[in-house]
């Protein structure tokens, strides 16, 4: 297919100037044959034409671009409303980052359907979309560069007009997925002959036509010679149309959209930030000369415009017949990329970080009760929370609790009935360490934490493609915490269930070890469970370990959870009445909600 039409191109490009060819003869003729004193007034009426041909171009353009425009800023707030509701309707889901072996992504729902990801990302370009993922996939470490960054996001929410005019700009950018990664390739090398021959036909040529129209009032030869220097340049267009429409196509695939961030750094080029991280920002999208980057960009999008206008028949016809139009943008563009090729990609990595940015600022302005929390570097304490609940969970039916992990080593060993509530838990500690360490405020009323590596292990899978067993995949994970905490590597360790895949004695043995070894090579973090002897760790290593738990109660025959943390071990579990009332198992009269007291039964 494609090679079919490389060879069918030349046809299809002289079909797509056919009319234009006519036009030029016809022209040419009209020129030749016309009673030259009347040469003066035609010429006047083909200029006053082409000129408000021109014009008319350029009001269509600016009317399309400010209608585009406001129908993003709609399609923004409307987005807006329905994730005040979450509804992640029309979200983008980040799939396409989604890592199952990942330290803890896959495990906190960080990309996926109604995942952290679709609530948070107000990105408007590919770069800032990246970006963003890749903060969440990667956290910062240093205290003082979460510090920087909430500073950054703080500041930011407050401007809420810019971060519109941010988005709403990105989405009519034009932008593609591949651009940033194809721009540094696409900026290498002369986009046009840089001979000096070149450079003088083109800037040459308006002076000519000048010269020959007004040379028509004393010497009607002048006419006839336009007529054919209009025709020699046509046709020397059409010759190199080819070539000219492949350059066009590269470079409007690494260029145009990086021209449509103009008026962005403009704005930004004007805002007097506070903030450190926001001030680098900005200086990282000045330009080596004293020319502003917005200058450079605006000259870029009006070379790329200029060149676009190529692709109306018309517009050939005139602009390259008296200008060389193709040529004449072509080299300007070849200037351009020669000054400016190794600032782009610093002022793409200044517009994708701002637009992360902007993501976390809107978080953050969208829910004015959550709390920014203090980073500390030195484990006292590892995790300290007030409050803190899921903010992937409807605020009118979200539970909050408190995280108290006062030191390193320190575990939570959580026991709870089933559907208590301790999934939610660990993803709610997690998920806001996620929040924290990226320089975002967390769904708390209060925080305090230590940077560290966040290792999780909630839902580990098979895999029949690599022939291993649930039971070996969740060993070789548990096998990268302790590799992990041995090399002297800080993390916050969250499991869920340990040993799902063995009997219940190998369980328990196994699980004891681990959290014993762990404690030992001086790791931090939680353990939710079934089995209650876990909960007497706490009796083995006081002040290090604490028990707490979820419970659960019968009440008129109905099961009822009110999903708040208490200290101790579970004392109640509801397996056996959950089966009853599915009709699992039979009825016994006995209201199966097992009650234990001592954890070694």
């Amino acid at each position: 297919m494609h090679g079919r039409n490389s060879r069918n191109k030349p046809s299809y490009i002289w079909s797509q100037h056919s009319p234009c060819c006519v036009g030029t003869f016809f022209i040419a003729w009209l020129i030749w044959s016309w009673d030259w004193c009347m040469a003066t007034v035609v010429w006047i009426i083909v200029a006053v034409t082409v000129v408000a041909f021109l014009y008319l171009i350029k009001v269509h353009g600016r009317l399309f671009a400010k209608k585009a425009y406001l129908e993003a800023v709609l399609d923004i707030c409307r987005k807006e409303v329905r994730l005040s509701r979450h509804d992640f309707t029309g979200c983008d889901t980040g799939e396409d980052f989604f890592d199952a072996a990942h330290d803890y992504t896959a495990d906190l729902d960080i990309f996926g359907n109604k995942s952290l990801f679709s609530y948070i990302d107000r990105t408007s370009t590919a770069v800032g979309r990246q970006r963003l993922a890749d903060w969440l996939r990667r956290p910062l470490a240093g205290a003082d560069a979460i510090h920087s960054r909430q500073e950054a996001v703080r500041e930011l929410a407050g401007l809420t007009e810019l971060r519109l005019h941010f988005c709403a700009e990105g989405m009519v950018s034009g932008e593609r997925v591949d651009d940033a990664a194809t721009a540094g390739s696409n900026l290498s090398g002369k986009i046009f002959s840089r001979s000096r021959w070149a450079v003088f036909a083109v800037n040459t040529l308006p002076y000519v036509y000048v010269a020959l129209a007004l040379g028509t009032l004393a010497w009607p030869v002048a006419g006839p010679i336009i007529g054919l220097l209009f025709c020699l340049c046509f046709l020397f267009s059409l010759f190199i149309a080819q070539r000219v429409t492949i350059t066009q196509q590269r470079l409007e695939k690494g260029l145009h959209s990086i021209g449509k961030y103009e008026r962005l750094i403009a704005a930004l080029e004007s805002e007097h930030f506070e903030s450190v991280a926001l001030q680098e920002l900005v200086y990282a999208m000045q330009p080596v000369g004293e020319e502003k980057a917005s200058v450079c960009l605006h000259r870029l999008r009006r070379y790329i415009d200029n060149l676009n206008q190529r692709n109306n028949a018309i517009a050939f016809l005139f602009l390259n017949g008296f200008l060389l139009w193709d040529c004449r943008q072509l080299l300007s563009l070849d200037r351009w990329v020669l000054r400016h090729a190794k600032e782009v990609l610093r002022w793409l990595d200044a517009v994708a970080r701002f637009d992360a940015l902007s993501s976390l600022a809107s978080f953050s302005y969208n829910h004015p009760d959550y709390a920014f929390p203090s980073v500390v570097d030195s484990d006292k304490p590892v995790y300290r929370a007030r409050r803190m609940g899921h903010p992937l969970i409807d605020p009118a039916q979200c539970v909050r609790n408190d995280v108290e992990m006062p030191c390193r080593p320190s575990f939570l060993i959580i026991t709870g009935a089933n559907m208590a509530g301790k999934s939610t838990y660990l993803r709610t500690i997690g998920v806001n360490f996620v929040l924290a360490s990226v320089g975002a405020p967390v769904c708390a009323d209060e925080m305090t934490f230590t940077p560290c590596t966040l290792f999780t292990g909630l839902h580990t899978t098979d895999s029949l493609a690599g022939n291993e067993s649930y039971f070996f995949a969740e060993l070789k994970r548990l096998q990268q915490v302790v590799v992990r905490q041995h090399a002297g590597e800080k993390c916050l360790v969250i499991l869920d269930e340990i040993l799902k895949g063995t009997n219940s004695v190998d369980k328990q043995k196994g699980s004891l070890a681990l959290v014993r070894q762990l404690v030992a090579l001086g790791a931090a973090g939680v353990v939710a469970t079934h089995d209650l002897v876990l909960g007497s760790l706490a009796d083995e290593y006081p002040g290090t370990v604490t028990a707490v738990c979820f419970e659960s109660e019968i009440i008129d025959d109905e099961l009822h959870f009110d999903y708040r943390l208490r200290e101790g071990v579970a004392r109640h579990m509801n397996a056996c009445f959950l089966m009853e009332q599915m009709d699992i198992i039979p009825r016994n009269g006995e209201k199966n909600i097992e009650s234990t007291t001592d954890p070694a039964k």
